[in-house]
């Protein structure tokens, strides 16, 4: 007789073997096509193949707006692989300067780092709109500090969180806000706040950091 239990431990344990083995194999590959490259290429890579490659897996359909045209395909496979697109502008019109791909990751001037933040602030909220309603989509939320387990304002400690975002954010005009909050996330009735940070993991600062560390 078949033992849907034993049955089904055995089909998990087989396809997790399976999984297990074709990972040490596409390591293994890996290091042997990475093992002549820079230490900042290989090392750009190696994040890119183990945390920016669900794009390529997607079934592109217009009703989840990830279909990319031409330009938009090339251009990430480019990035992917550390080589820059060969459409780009001569100079920054921003700041002026020599503009390339590290450029545009990291110049503040001429508002490309906002305009990334903003996009994907807004693709949070439309899938926050499908996923839920509407109506549980609320942008720039405040946020409320609460009391810690001693009953002091959150605030008023030095070393809390909120304090130290406060101080990043410009203390000055007296208020906290996230980018975006979820209603029903995590629990019924309570608000996530979710609050959108762009960052360069290709930075000098980053260079010794995993991408979980950033």
């Amino acid at each position: 007789d078949l033992n849907l239990q034993d049955h089904a431990f055995t089909m998990n344990t087989g396809r997790w073997e399976g999984k297990k083995r074709k990972s040490v194999r596409y390591e293994s590959i890996f290091s042997e096509v990475s093992a002549p490259l820079s230490p900042d290429l290989k090392r750009g890579l190696e994040e890119r193949a183990k945390e920016g490659g669900d794009w390529l897996n997607m079934m592109p359909r217009y009703k989840n707006n990830n279909v990319l045209g031409e330009g938009e395909f090339r251009d990430g496979l480019l990035m992917r692989y550390m080589s820059e697109p060969s459409d780009l502008p001569s100079h920054c019109d921003g700041c002026g300067k020599k503009f390339g791909l590290k450029h545009a990751l990291d110049c503040k001037t001429g508002g490309l780092i906002t305009a990334r933040h903003d996009e994907l602030r807004d693709e949070l909220c439309v899938v926050g709109t499908q996923a839920y309603s509407p109506a549980a989509i609320r942008d720039e939320p405040y946020v409320k500090s609460g009391r810690n387990r001693s009953g002091q304002d959150q605030e008023a400690a030095d070393d809390s969180p909120v304090r130290v975002i406060t101080r990043k954010r410009g203390e000055e005009e007296g208020e906290l806000r996230g980018d975006l909050s979820i209603r029903g996330l995590w629990n019924r009735q309570t608000d996530t706040i979710i609050d959108v940070r762009i960052t360069n993991s290709d930075a000098k600062s980053y260079l010794n950091k995993t991408v979980a560390k950033h």
